[in-house]
């Protein structure tokens, strides 16, 4: 019986201890203050800061000095810009300058090609061949008489009157009745007479004998012209031309220019 009550007294201590350690100690009110300050998402806080007169002065002072800054700053772009634009200005006028002295540098290049070539085309007139008749022969046939009507032969010498070779090409040499003879010669149906292929400078070099083969025509005798063209090269390969036309009496042998330069010429 005395363990029973025992027992129970201990119980019964062990219930109001643990019921001491349950009560909680209500917050104080600096705990309070301190929460409400804080502030919640629901309920911010806004703070008020009050500034005296020297933090005032501090502010004051940084926004003149940054504007003073920027002032300064501006300036210096400013007068960069101006040296930019100048030394723009400069580069424009140096570009003018060049561009003339380009001009003249280029001018005078033009005036020395063109001289050169003017001494080019002279030297190779100067150093090129010239073929030209230095003789146009005609004589009486052998066996004729006076009387016979148109009882001739010709014959041509050449003669290269260059300073170089000419390289000849063809030889072109016709018998044409006068009142047959077209305003520009026609070569066609020429004479096949021989002729060196190559002829040296102050070289010469003549034609065979030849002759027309009609001597009248409707009982009248035929007045002929003979003319011809000599083709040749010079060492360059630049194609040239003589031409001649020497009209023929009928009754003696003698003849004369043809007085038409589509005959007569050279280039």
């Amino acid at each position: 019986m005395q363990k029973m009550s025992l027992i129970l007294l201990l119980f019964a201590i062990a219930i109001c201890v643990s019921a001491g350690n349950l009560k909680t100690t209500p917050p104080s009110t600096t705990t309070i203050a301190a929460q409400k300050q804080q502030g919640t998402e629901a309920n911010p806080v806004f703070v008020k800061v009050l500034t005296d007169a020297n933090t005032a002065a501090i502010e004051s002072k940084r926004e003149s000095e940054a504007t003073a800054a920027k002032q300064a700053s501006d300036e210096k772009v400013v007068e960069l810009t101006g040296k930019i634009k100048d030394f723009n200005g400069y580069l424009v006028l140096v570009g003018i300058i060049q561009a003339l002295i380009f001009l003249g540098q280029l001018f005078v290049f033009w005036k020395q090609a063109e001289k050169l070539q003017k001494s080019i085309e002279s030297n190779e007139r100067i150093e090129r061949p010239y073929v030209f008749v230095e003789s146009f022969r005609i004589r009486r046939r052998p066996g004729s008489v006076i009387a016979d009507t148109n009882a001739w032969f010709f014959s041509v010498k050449w003669k290269n009157v260059g300073r170089t070779p000419a390289l000849i090409e063809s030889l072109e040499i016709k018998i044409v009745d006068k009142d047959e003879l077209p305003a520009a010669p026609d070569y066609t149906g020429h004479l096949n007479l021989e002729f060196v292929y190559t002829l040296a400078a102050n070289k010469s070099f003549s034609t065979r004998e030849a002759g027309p083969a009609t001597p009248m025509k409707n009982g009248e005798a035929i007045r002929y012209v003979v003319y011809g063209r000599i083709t040749y090269k010079d060492l360059s390969g630049n194609m040239c031309h003589t031409a001649f036309a020497q009209e023929i009496s009928p009754n003696m042998p003698v003849c004369s220019s043809l007085a038409n330069e589509a005959y007569s010429f050279f280039d």
